[in-house]
């Protein structure tokens, strides 16, 4: 299935306890609709809303947020903390960003306000709520502790969640978040480290892990499967060997041996998939061996959908749909880059 619009759908509309508004979805009369039955199975549900969208609507599945949506109804921001995204109010689906900001770790470890800049376009606007401030990736990973990660992530995630219920005119999406930075760090000279779990795959794997069972609501690190109500969607960065130089990362390409990416790149990749810890997984900025992140099948489809089996959605990194036709010559058109982008098994694009 695809499953960025119901994966949406299911976290939204079971959100904490409040009086509705206008970004729950399911509301009268819409909630006699099939996809908003809970007691049929998600396969049904989704196939039913699938079933009623057109084709502008599903076009519009396949960007992150509205403001980067081809042809699809928006709601602008109201004084509710209602989004502009990709959301059909004509049945009653409410708005939603893919990789919001509900892994408040991101900023608030960065020293500045939650994603310094949420309104991601002049004028900045600023959600200003108080939020605890954890360490980076690195400093997560110096303790081999994955049991205070966990409860680290638990925190990271209420927080989320009752920013998303209580902020006025929120200026981001808290149920959704980019999350761990699981890239092997190779060489200290790269400027994303300090998001990183280091060097080691196992740690890495292990750190990753616990944090995003966290964020995702297990009962408990040890936990198996992941609760019925998701409370924050993670996205994992970036599959699969990403660390070049930050100024030429939209051309880089990174020679990997088969070996090492197997040894490597991928174990804390494989990990979370087996552990179900993973909502989202974002492709690469830079190449692998000569094929771009984005439109990566090895990576995205033969290795990651099919040998591993995961069902989540996959999230290109933001601006490298561009750099398939300009910098890589992957494709001679737009339409042509965006085949091979989801042919290759890419799901949602950051945009642009």
């Amino acid at each position: 299935r695809a499953p960025s619009l119901g994966d949406a759908v299911v976290v939204v509309q079971r959100d904490h306890q409040h009086q509705p508004r206008m970004h729950d979805a399911c509301l009268p009369p819409h909630n006699l609709l099939p996809f908003c039955n809970t007691s049929l199975s998600e396969v049904v549900r989704l196939d039913d809303l699938t079933s009623r969208l057109n084709l502008d609507e599903l076009v519009g599945q396949l960007f992150m947020d509205a403001n980067l949506a081809y042809g699809n109804t928006t709601i602008a921001n109201s004084s509710n903390g209602d989004l502009q995204s990709t959301g059909v109010p004509r049945l009653g689906v409410p708005q939603f960003n893919y990789m919001g900001q509900g892994s408040l770790y991101r900023g608030a470890s960065n020293g500045c306000d939650l994603n310094c800049c949420t309104g991601g376009k002049p004028p900045c606007v600023v959600d200003r709520p108080a939020a605890t401030v954890f360490p980076q990736g690195t400093a997560f990973a110096a303790t081999f502790d994955t049991a205070a990660v966990f409860r680290a992530a638990v925190v990271i995630a209420d927080e989320s969640r009752a920013m998303q219920t209580h902020v006025p005119n929120r200026t981001v999406e808290y149920r959704s978040g980019a999350s761990s930075v699981i890239n092997i760090a190779r060489d200290p000279r790269w400027g994303r480290v300090p998001e990183t779990y280091g060097e080691c795959p196992t740690l890495t794997g292990l750190i990753a892990l616990g944090f995003n069972k966290g964020l995702l609501g297990f009962a408990s690190e040890s936990a198996t499967a992941p609760p019925p109500v998701l409370k924050v969607l993670p996205v994992i960065r970036h599959l699969g060997a990403y660390a070049g130089p930050e100024r030429i990362r939209f051309r880089f390409d990174a020679l990997v041996t088969e070996p090492d990416l197997r040894l490597t790149y991928l174990p804390a990749w494989k990990r979370l998939v087996a552990g179900r810890a993973v909502a989202g997984a974002m492709s690469a900025i830079s190449a692998l061996n000569g094929e771009p992140g984005i439109a990566h099948k090895t990576l995205l489809t033969d290795t990651l959908k099919t040998a591993w089996g995961f069902d989540g959605f996959v999230l290109s990194d933001c601006d490298t749909f561009p750099a398939l036709l300009t910098t890589w010559k992957w494709a001679a058109s737009a339409a042509q880059g965006a085949a091979a982008a989801l042919l290759s098994g890419g799901d949602i694009n950051c945009g642009p």
